[in-house]
């Protein structure tokens, strides 16, 4: 089949139906094509269940618009559909802005992870005009999406948490 490049990419695949004959109906879905060979493993922030670690993070504010990126390391499969929540918060504890999400843009949900996908979830948070000045802490975590029950977040093999947890979210400093 050859080497495909690394990424996201978009092919025409020709398809026949049970009889051999052509399907000409066009049917869209996502090509995803991980890097080959060794990857060295940073050191993990934290883990949540025995599915996924985050691996890494970036918050950037840019005027009232709070960027994040949030790098996943699969453990394996979720036993059932998840979500990812992002929620900041103010000084006080409050909620200012949330967004909850199936990973990936959706494209990526966490039932069809497999050990050592690598998932980066981009999520933007509209922050309340003023508050961007503000002390804010992001708390994440990844629930099941039917029952709202959070997957534990603690330690990876033992090792300190790089930040404070509560509730079973991740508090994670801005910048």
């Amino acid at each position: 089949a050859g080497d495909l490049p690394q990424g996201e990419s978009v092919h025409a695949l020709a398809a026949q139906d049970e009889n051999g004959a052509p399907i000409t109906s066009p049917a869209l879905t996502r090509l995803r094509v991980g890097p080959q060979g060794a990857v060295t493993e940073a050191p993990a922030i934290a883990q949540f269940g025995d599915v996924a670690r985050l691996s890494a993070y970036e918050a950037r504010l840019s005027g009232d618009l709070l960027h994040v990126t949030l790098n996943w390391l699969a453990l394996k499969p979720a036993p059932n559909d998840m979500k990812v929540f992002v929620h900041a918060v103010d000084a006080s504890g409050r909620i200012i802005a949330q967004s909850d999400i199936v990973p990936d843009e959706g494209w990526f949900p966490m039932p069809y992870w497999q050990a050592g996908d690598r998932i980066n979830d981009q999520v933007m948070l509209q922050l309340p005009a003023g508050d961007a000045n503000s002390q804010i802490t992001l708390m994440v975590g990844v629930y099941n999406a039917s029952t709202g029950e959070r997957l534990a977040a603690g330690a990876v093999d033992g090792q300190p948490v790089g930040a404070r947890i509560a509730d079973n979210a991740l508090a994670l400093p801005l910048p």
